[in-house]
């Protein structure tokens, strides 16, 4: 069985991946306001920035400028808004209708017409890049970010589809009562954490349900306003374990995490004589998982079982394996002193 949670409480969203029975993702994400679709009303004229004052919410007002417009507007008029520029002081934010639905690797604006590509994207593979996506003549609107040039175009094409669907479904909620109120807070992380293929997702936030539902093409997107991931029963234990120095990896045998201001040190235990290169790899296994679910950032050394260089060459190779489930872990191999040495960092990693 593997499936995704996603938990909303009050800003924070926390997402897990279940793989049988094993907690292998778990990431909190604040929620950007930023990002946030409104259907806001236009109840009052600025002739000074010849724009409105707009009601995003019950009693919350912003206002919006000539050049956040799109098309005639008066007042009355319900439109779609985006946060365009967070003020302070007493002074209304300003709001756009060029709003955006941020996916894993683009980035769509309904109310454009023509592409953009990120400024980070090399010169060279940006004219080849652009001259593929140019001659399909299939997207509009898209903004694309810097990996999108090592995603093929059949995968860009399908999260350009999805990112449509998601529009349709703000669009038709736009039509309900009560105007004004928010549509959406756009959960990108939660599409690049969602990468893995599930069999259902399980949230106990209906918005976040019908978003994920479009987005994913998917009926397999379960709606559970009770449902809270600290009392899933099979990740039960994992939860517990994440606050825990010891780890049980089999019988007379566990990992003990202990954590210094300079690094992190994961100790590799086994009361009998046994198969080390074994116990070694099922050590390694675990203490990938715990430093991606504990968020452990900077210098990581594992003080494995010693095992002779034969046994050795094929642990180094089960952990290249191995390292490549965890995009913000690079692996560095052994120490002089027998230590392996492992770095992550709070950005994915590519070398």
């Amino acid at each position: 069985m593997n499936y995704y949670f996603v938990y909303k409480n009050k800003n924070i969203i926390t997402i897990g991946y279940i793989v049988n029975n094993k907690l292998e993702v778990l990431e909190n994400i604040d929620i950007d306001e930023r990002d946030s679709i409104y259907i806001a009303k236009i109840i009052k004229n600025i002739e000074s920035i010849n724009g409105f004052i707009i009601e995003i919410e019950k009693g919350v007002e912003a206002c919006i400028g000539k050049g956040q417009i799109r098309g005639d507007k008066f007042l009355g008029d319900e439109i779609l808004v985006q946060l365009y520029k967070k003020t302070g002081d007493n002074k209304f934010d300003k709001y756009t209708m060029d709003y955006s639905i941020a996916g894993q690797n683009i980035v769509y604006y309904p109310n454009r017409e023509k592409n953009k590509y990120s400024r980070k994207i090399n010169r060279k593979d940006l004219i080849n890049f652009k001259k593929k996506i140019d001659s399909t003549a299939k997207f509009k609107g898209i903004t694309f970010r810097t990996n999108s040039i090592n995603i093929s175009e059949e995968e860009l094409l399908k999260e350009y589809k999805s990112l449509l669907k998601v529009d349709e479904y703000i669009k038709k909620q736009s039509k309900f009562l009560p105007i004004p109120r928010k549509l959406y807070s756009n959960p990108k992380s939660v599409f690049e954490l969602i990468s893995e293929e599930f069999e259902y997702i399980v949230t106990n936030n209906k918005e976040i349900k019908n978003i994920l539902k479009n987005y994913y093409n998917t009926e397999n997107v379960i709606y559970n306003e009770e449902y809270d991931y600290k009392y899933d029963e099979n990740i039960t234990e994992d939860l517990i374990n994440l606050n825990s120095k010891k780890i049980i990896i089999k019988d007379n045998a566990n990992i003990i995490v202990e954590k210094t201001e300079a690094l992190t040190v994961i100790d590799v235990n086994s009361g009998r004589n046994e198969d080390f290169l074994e116990i070694n790899k099922l050590a390694i296994k675990e203490a990938l998982r715990q430093i991606n679910l504990r968020n452990i950032q900077g210098i990581i050394v594992v003080d494995i079982i010693n095992i002779n260089k034969k046994e050795f060459k094929v642990l180094n190779n089960f952990i290249l394996r191995e390292i490549k489930k965890y995009s913000k872990i690079k692996y560095f191999g052994i120490t002089k002193t027998g230590l392996l040495e492992f770095i992550r960092t709070g950005i994915n990693i590519d070398f």
